[in-house]
């Protein structure tokens, strides 16, 4: 299943997708859940952006293992020329 989840003011609070990976117990490579969570949202430059995320495996199942655990402190958008 692929999609996401938005609180009433718009904001995507989860994320998921199915990803190809050979992270299960039998080590074979198949379609697997994947996704995480995204939090404490803060304005960067005109965009608001997650500043927590969490993601891993098994997003929506028992199986469920966040191994990518992040608190932005700073976002820094280059400058464009034209």
């Amino acid at each position: 299943m692929t999609g996401s989840a938005v609180a009433p003011d718009g904001q995507p609070i989860q994320v998921r997708f199915e990803r190809w990976s050979n992270a299960n117990p039998e080590k074979v490579y198949r379609l697997q859940p994947f996704g995480g969570y995204l939090s404490a949202f803060q304005e960067f430059t005109g965009f608001r952006l997650p500043t927590h995320v969490e993601a891993g495996n098994g997003f929506g199942t028992d199986q469920y293992f966040p191994f990518f655990v992040v608190d932005v402190t700073d976002i820094d958008f280059p400058e464009w020329t034209t």
